[in-house]
């Protein structure tokens, strides 16, 4: 699937699963959607106000997470899920440099060392 990303305009290609894939051609051929029309006429903004709603019904505080709590919760599971591989990770949020991602995941050196440390004496 193929986006460009507002904030940046930047185009990039999604791999997703087929049933995804199908559903929102099948959603957007019935509503008359081209291709190169946005799929989903939403605001930041907006996703915030149902995020909030959500949230007060789990019991949160509004405000207390929000959209961008989402990408970096998404970010560090990717992260974590593929043995601390920080690339993919870099790639999703199309970041320009490993150092870039590892400010956004607070992945500091001091980190990155102790992590090492505790493999290399595993290995030694």
């Amino acid at each position: 699937m193929d986006i460009e990303e507002e904030k940046t305009g930047k185009s990039r290609a999604f791999a997703v699963p087929v049933e995804v894939y199908s559903f929102v051609q099948e959603f957007a051929y019935e509503n008359g959607i081209g291709k190169d029309t946005r799929l989903f006429a939403v605001s930041e903004r907006q996703v915030e106000r149902h995020l909030n709603k959500v949230f007060a019904k789990m019991g949160f505080s509004p405000g207390q997470f929000g959209s961008k709590s989402f990408r970096k919760f998404f970010s560090m599971k990717v992260y974590m899920e593929n043995d601390c591989n920080i690339e993919p990770v870099r790639v999703l949020l199309q970041h320009s440099s490993v150092q870039v991602t590892q400010r956004y995941l607070s992945i500091s050196q001091r980190l990155v060392e102790d992590a090492m440390a505790k493999t290399a004496g595993h290995v030694i």
